[in-house]
């Protein structure tokens, strides 16, 4: 494949570096089958996506218990 270069098209990669050819794909039992957790992309997303912080949803902690 050689050293990327300036005129070829992005590459979509993984956390780890490595490239995703089709990252919209999902590995499957059969057609329409239920995912796969040994599909590496798919784990990676939902890992990325849950940690991501919403600013509004954020409720600071107060000084002091509601109840004694």
């Amino acid at each position: 494949m050689g050293h990327p270069k300036f005129t070829d098209a992005p590459v979509y990669t993984a956390s780890n570096g490595a490239p995703i050819f089709n990252p919209n794909a999902s590995q499957r039992v059969g057609t329409s089958g239920p995912l796969l957790l040994q599909d590496f992309h798919l784990i990676d997303l939902l890992a990325h996506f849950d940690r991501e912080r919403i600013p509004e949803r954020y409720v600071p902690q107060s000084p002091s218990a509601p109840y004694p």
